[in-house]
């Protein structure tokens, strides 16, 4: 089956909305932060 990203995105972005306005209350998630190490390339 092949999704459909536009309607996915939309869906998502009236869920926030209403979310904001107090109609809904939407699942949050904690994510740790972590570290990134980055090396500049080398140049030839």
């Amino acid at each position: 089956m092949k999704r459909k990203l536009f309607e996915e995105l939309k869906e998502g972005f009236g869920a926030l909305q209403s979310a904001r306005e107090g109609k809904i209350t939407l699942r949050e998630h904690v994510i740790e932060k972590k570290a990134v190490q980055w090396t500049p390339p080398s140049r030839q």
